[in-house]
């Protein structure tokens, strides 16, 4: 199987969309007066990131986070000053400087039609050999953040949070899941310490014990499967260490790459033309990932 670079580009752009591109829905009623909310998870907010309250009609001021009181409270700096009923399907939304995220792009083109815009970027793929039969593929990926200089200092402050926020999310995954990979649905919740977990299909393990990872939308816990007790249970342990809602959509999935060491090792910043004057950053991620070779290197020749 042929284990390329798009696959590595397609996994720090999802991490790059979920730390920058945060959204998550308010799971009870906000009414003006109301300093707390509460969401599904708070678990890519910090403090001091800023946030708008939206639906699809209408949207809110911005508003700073003072405090990320729990998994699913934050305490605000400013009072909520409209009523958001959980029926209007309102949904919390990061920003930047009083921008939200307008665009992730690959390859670094020329022209950008919004700002602040992400592009990611292969740099470099080295190879060599780690064991007698595997070898070390070290990719180099550059992410690219653009904001437009008209603002100055706020262009600047934006490509900044924008670039902390994104470093952060980055060494937060240190081993990112990279495609190929199988997986299937979890059909049933899960709560940390489950030895038993049901899903949609469990004919796609076929070697035991194998490694796997339990991943919704906000978290994930690595494990192995030692045995399936049938077509939808899987027996695993260790247990997971945390809890999975089936509302999050949590899926069970079979690794077949695996990234063994990532880090953003450095950033950059600075004014860039792309049509218009910009400010910019950029930040370069290497990922190692372990490939075992099926034989000696060959080619075959058909005659």
């Amino acid at each position: 199987m042929l284990f390329g670079t798009q696959g590595v580009l397609d996994s720090v752009r999802q991490i790059t969309n979920r730390w920058l591109n945060t959204q998550v829905p308010l799971t009870e009623d906000a009414e003006a007066g109301d300093t707390i909310i509460t969401v599904r998870n708070t678990a890519r907010f910090l403090e001091g990131d800023t946030f708008l309250i939206r639906s699809p009609i209408d949207a809110g001021i911005f508003h700073t986070i003072d405090q990320v009181v729990d998994n699913t409270h934050l305490l605000l700096q400013e009072a909520v000053q409209f009523n958001w009923p959980v029926s209007a399907s309102p949904i919390v939304h990061k920003t930047f400087t009083d921008q939200l995220l307008a665009g992730i792009y690959y390859g670094d083109p020329e022209n950008i039609p919004m700002f602040p815009a992400v592009v990611i970027a292969a740099d470099s793929l080295d190879s060599e050999w780690m064991t007698i039969d595997s070898t070390k593929e070290n990719y180099t990926i550059n992410v690219m953040i653009y904001a437009k200089i008209a603002a100055q200092e706020k262009g600047y402050k934006a490509v900044i949070k924008l670039a902390d926020t994104l470093i952060y999310g980055l060494k937060r995954n240190l081993y990112p899941l990279v495609s190929p990979y199988k997986s299937t649905a979890v059909t049933a919740a899960i709560t940390s310490g489950d030895n038993y977990i049901k899903v949609a299909d469990s004919t796609i393990f076929t070697q035991f014990p194998t490694r796997i990872i339990i991943e919704d939308e906000w978290k994930q816990s690595e494990i192995f499967v030692q045995d399936t007790i049938d077509d939808e249970t899987l027996y695993v342990q260790p247990a997971p260490s945390c809890n999975f809602a089936l509302a999050d959509n949590p899926q069970v999935i079979l690794m077949e790459r695996f990234i063994f060491n990532s880090w953003p090792s450095n950033a950059t910043y600075g004014d860039v033309f792309k049509g218009t004057l910009l400010k910019g950053a950029k930040i370069n991620w290497f990922a190692h990932e372990e490939k075992i070779e099926s034989g000696p290197p060959r080619e075959t020749y058909l005659h």
